[in-house]
């Protein structure tokens, strides 16, 4: 689902889902996850690109390859959430970000 940011504050940013239905999503557990589902690093890619800025080349190609890490959250971003947890008695809703 798609919410607007409202506010990101101490690892946490306040989602607003609807008109007055409000979300929490936790910012350190989706880096964290963000950081599990990289998959295998290519050393060797690493390297060249290394050697290409030690020796002024500026922007190698290989620079530009791989997964791109998402933008991290600001107020009055859209963004798509998934639901992670429904409390009916809090009226709370927890989301982690969608990729």
């Amino acid at each position: 689902m798609t919410g607007r940011v409202t506010e990101v504050n101490r690892g946490r940013a306040n989602i607003e889902l609807g008109e007055g239905i409000h979300g929490q999503c936790s910012l350190v557990e989706n880096e964290a996850k963000q950081e599990t589902r990289s998959g295998p690093v290519d050393l060797s890619a690493f390297s060249s690109m290394l050697a290409s800025k030690w020796k002024g080349a500026g922007n190698s190609p290989v620079a530009n390859e791989g997964p791109a890490r998402p933008e991290p959250l600001r107020p009055g971003q859209i963004r798509t959430f998934r639901i992670v947890k429904l409390d009916a008695e809090k009226k709370k809703v927890l989301l982690e970000l969608a990729n």
